[in-house]
Parts: structure tokens; sequence; C-alpha cells
């Protein structure tokens, strides 16, 4: 689920059972019915005349274009959970091959001649498509890899006719150089349900905060290097940002909340040094940083405020100083595990 950036209150779901993604606002939703029983919009339901399999995750684009994962998990089936696999063939294999006949990832648009949602394949390349992401600049987009037992990320450049180049990149364990999900300290091998490469989202600065088997991880993907790994014991879901560096997690049930400090990005950074380059102009300000104070500044301070501290130095403002982010950590299991 994600909210329209371009219409705030507008949200977009993906439907596993329906086989579709749709559009709705929250404010015409009625408390207390099912959701076919309200208005909604259907965005994307098939490709290419075929039916999606059961799309997962979404994410808006800034020029409103939708794009989700279509994977073939939401076409599990309760009574055969731990059986996929049955002479040497996946019954799911089978549904999508008889479906969409891949797991994609989508782009859903609306067409500027008649304003009616258009749906495109934009990659086939991934056995278990799954969360999605773009980099702040949108230049890149980022999509997970569900498959078990080996949490991957794949970093694709975004063109400027919004369709997808060749990866630049695939994030996994290997080219971390750290094992996910797993305490170093112990002798462990993931065994299947401690979870997998699920929801996840890009921070101001670029770092991917993704669910992983056991908890959570937070990565640089440019640097290929493991900022902390929070082991929680259990399989999480999905990270979402909130207001005031808050962060929620998902999973097991629960819901988690951690604290992180907002650094200031570059363009903020930018702009306030241009503020301050300003401001250095105006005639008060333009003494030295530390201004010691003659004999008859002091006498004369010392008059008009005899009982306040007079000796200290002159700042024109406060230094900037960005601050990396510190986590901790709130939930039923487990302590945290910082650093790779």
């Amino acid at each position: 689920m994600a909210e329209d950036p371009l219409s705030p209150g507008d949200i977009y779901i993906c439907q596993h059972p329906a086989r579709r993604v749709v559009k709705a606002r929250l404010a015409h939703m009625q408390p207390g019915t099912r959701f076919c029983e309200n208005e909604f919009e259907v965005v994307s339901d098939g490709c290419a005349g075929k039916p999606l399999n059961s799309p997962n995750d979404l994410v808006v684009a800034k020029d409103g274009a939708v794009w989700f994962t279509d994977p073939i998990y939401g076409l599990l089936q309760k009574n055969r959970f731990s059986d996929e696999w049955r002479d040497n063939r996946s019954y799911l294999e089978e549904c999508a091959a008889a479906g969409a006949g891949c797991k994609g990832v989508y782009r859903a648009h609306r067409d500027i001649s008649d304003s009616k949602w258009v749906t495109q394949l934009m990659t086939k390349f991934h056995r278990r498509p799954n969360g999605l992401a773009f980099s702040p600049d949108g230049a890149k987009l980022y999509v997970a890899d569900s498959t078990i037992g080996q949490p991957t990320w794949t970093a694709y450049p975004v063109t400027p006719d919004q369709t997808l180049g060749k990866a630049l990149a695939v994030i996994n364990s290997a080219t971390l150089g750290c094992e996910l999900g797993v305490d170093p300290s112990k002798s462990e091998m993931l065994l299947g349900h401690e979870g997998v490469s699920d929801g996840f989202k890009v921070d101001e600065n670029g770092l991917i905060w993704s669910s992983m088997p056991n908890g959570l991880v937070v990565f640089d993907p440019e640097r290929m290097e493991v900022i902390l790994q929070i082991l929680l014991g259990c399989n999480t879901s999905n990270v979402c940002f909130g207001a005031h560096g808050d962060v929620f997690l998902t999973g097991a049930g629960h819901l988690w909340r951690l604290k992180r400090r907002i650094r200031g990005s570059p363009t903020q950074l930018k702009s306030l040094k241009r503020e301050l380059k300003q401001a250095m102009q105006h005639p008060e300000l333009r003494r030295p940083l530390y201004h010691t104070p003659t004999p008859e500044e002091v006498f004369q301070q010392f008059q008009q405020a005899p009982f306040e501290r007079h000796y200290q130095p002159y700042y024109p403002r406060e230094e900037v100083r960005p601050k990396g982010p510190s986590w901790p950590i709130m939930g039923p299991y487990g302590q945290a595990h910082v650093g790779p």
C-alpha cells in the first residue's frame, strides 16, 4: 500500500486474491464496511491480455506512475503450504505459466489521450520479486527478491523514457561481505522460517532499511556496506518512515517503532550554507567568530548587566554538524546486533 504523492488521501493497494492493483480515497471509506463495498478504481489487473499473478508491493514515482511487483506466492494454497514442490515441479510455477507467464515488475500509468491506465512489464528477471523503492533522486529502482535463505536486492537504472536498464548491481550477503539474519557469534544457518528480504524503504541519504530473516538490516547500496543489523528472532515484513525520525517495522503480528536522528540532505546543507553566506554580509555579523572584548567593552557590559556572564565567545550561528543515526530498540524479542 502507498499514498499518492500527487493527491494526498488517495492510496494504492495490492490485492493478492483479486490479482489486481486498485486506487481508493480514504475519506470515502465507510467504517464497518468491506473494502469491496466502497468506491475504488482498478489501476491494473493484467498486462498484454494476461492476468496478473498476485501483486505484492508498490511504490509511486514522482510522475504519478505506479510501479509494483507481481510474484506468485500470493497463490499459495493453505492445504499445500509445505507442498509447493512435488515430482520436481511447483504448482505455483504452473499457476504463473497459466496466468501472467512470468514473475515481474510492472509500471502502470495513465494514457495522455484517454486517461486510462496502461500497464507495462519492466523486468521479468526475478524468481520472487517483492519489495521495491526508488533512490532519493529517482534515478535507480531497487527490487527485493524473496527467495528463501537468499535475501537479495537488485539495483536498476531508470532511463529518461521511464524504463529499466540492465541491472547495475545485485546486493546480497556475498557482495556485502556479511551474513544477514544470523548472530555472527553463533554457528547458525537459516532454515527458511526466519523470513526473507521483504518490504523496505530508502532514506534521504540513500541508505536501504529492509526487512530480512530474523529482523532488520540497514546498508549502503553504493558502498556495499552493512550499517547495522537488528536481530529480533522473528519474521519481519515491511518498513515505513514516520515523522521526527520514527521508523516503523512490522512482522510476526507485531509493530515496532525505532528512533533515528535525521541528518540534513546535501540539498538542505547547501541551502543552509547559502543562507549563512548571506547572513554574514550583515554588518553586525562581520566580526571574527571569536571576539575578544577590550577592557572598555568588558566594563561597559558589566555596568549594563553586572550579574550576567559576559566573557563568552561570539558565534554568528551555531555550527552545523551532521550526525549519524542511532537506533534504540523497542520490541518483545531479543537484543540488537549492531554492525556487520
